[in-house]
């Protein structure tokens, strides 16, 4: 909550549960439900004014429905929701000062919906850019957006592939074309399962990604997309800052 640093909303990825915490007393203080026929799917973004709680959520059977859900920022009390215009959406981030949402839509099932990063208008509900991937084989996951608008998107496999299947990594520098870094093969096939973790250097444009299956840490260059530097003598590497 931005109103109060030691205040932490929680979200259950793929379930009913949301707890709202106290950091200061090591308490959960408050319980949020999901919206009937929903379940939260992870992530959830607070107004900069922390006025307006909104979350990811997905309406399972409606082939994972993706929908935001808007809540008072103190009560928790449902509002109201906008779609995600995608499928089973995961990260959300608020950008232009909250008045736009970057949104992640894994797709769901391998015969769902295409994965997706959209762009929604939070005043009119609209969407206003939608980037499909060239390959249905990778989700969207994490999200990371760079002061100036740049976009990095981590990918894990999707659901229905063997769990040996690769994730990635894909950017777009702002006024640049989206790109899935696949280069080079022998580096890409060591990113096995999930690439989880994203992390960028805004002065030297090199975006860092985990993925904790294959045990191995990449560098990108977010212009060029060219590998900068692999580290593959960690074990499990999952957050990244």
């Amino acid at each position: 909550d931005p109103r109060d640093p030691y205040k932490v909303v929680i979200f259950e990825k793929h379930g009913p549960g949301c707890v709202e915490i106290d950091l200061a007393k090591g308490e959960v203080t408050r319980k949020l439900t999901a919206v009937k026929g929903a379940q939260f799917y992870g992530h959830g973004a607070f107004s900069p004014d922390g006025a307006t709680l909104y979350a990811t959520e997905s309406v399972i059977e409606e082939n994972y429905r993706g929908i935001i859900a808007i809540r008072d920022g103190t009560t928790f009390e449902l509002k109201g929701e906008f779609p995600t215009f995608g499928a089973a959406p995961h990260d959300c981030q608020l950008i232009d000062g909250g008045k736009v949402m970057a949104i992640t839509n894994g797709g769901g099932k391998l015969d769902g919906a295409k994965p997706c990063v959209t762009y929604v208008d939070v005043e009119k509900k609209t969407l206003t850019e939608k980037i499909e991937f060239e390959s249905e084989k990778l989700n969207a996951g994490h999200l990371l957006i760079g002061k100036k608008g740049d976009l990095a998107v981590a990918h894990a496999r999707r659901d229905g592939l063997p769990e040996d299947a690769l994730g990635a990594v894909s950017v777009r520098p702002k006024g640049g074309k989206f790109k899935t870094l696949t280069t080079p093969e022998e580096t890409w096939k060591k990113m096995v399962g999930e690439t989880l973790s994203l992390a960028f250097n805004e002065e030297t444009r090199v975006v860092a990604a985990t993925n904790p299956y294959g045990n191995v840490v990449t560098f990108w260059d977010m212009d060029s997309g060219e590998l900068k530097k692999e580290y593959a003598k960690s074990k499990n590497p999952r957050g990244i800052v």
